[in-house]
């Protein structure tokens, strides 16, 4: 009841909100500073509205094991995880966004960064 009173002053004081927000990093397959073993993760989330649903979230998925970064566009309901290392499980990623108030829709592992290959 209170996100959703929240969502709802924060449409009435800042209207800009429902706008196309850009994501704060490009959302690309080889985030900012992944290194080789490291994956791109696009999670498609149900009922984020507003900059406050976007608070919320980051600060569940930040605490996640070994993501790297995170960029959330608003208006495609998407975040992009760049994780380093082991990923962390798709239960555990529904866990952290259900415990922020809201539903996991889709998750997708768009891409895993191919290691380096090393010279002889």
């Amino acid at each position: 009841m209170r996100r959703l009173l929240i969502c709802i002053l924060c449409a009435f004081v800042s209207p800009t909100v429902w706008a196309d927000i850009p994501p704060s990093k490009p959302m690309m397959p080889n985030g900012p500073g992944v290194e080789a073993g490291g994956a791109h993760i696009v999670i498609t989330v149900k009922g984020m509205v507003c900059a406050f649903c976007v608070q919320g979230v980051e600060k569940k998925l930040r605490s996640l094991p070994n993501v790297k970064d995170l960029a959330i566009n608003l208006k495609a309901r998407k975040v992009s995880l760049w994780v380093e290392g082991a990923l962390p499980p798709d239960d555990m990623i529904t866990e952290k966004i259900k415990d922020a108030g809201y539903e996991v829709e889709f998750i997708e592992r768009a891409h895993q960064v191919a290691p380096t290959p090393q010279s002889p």
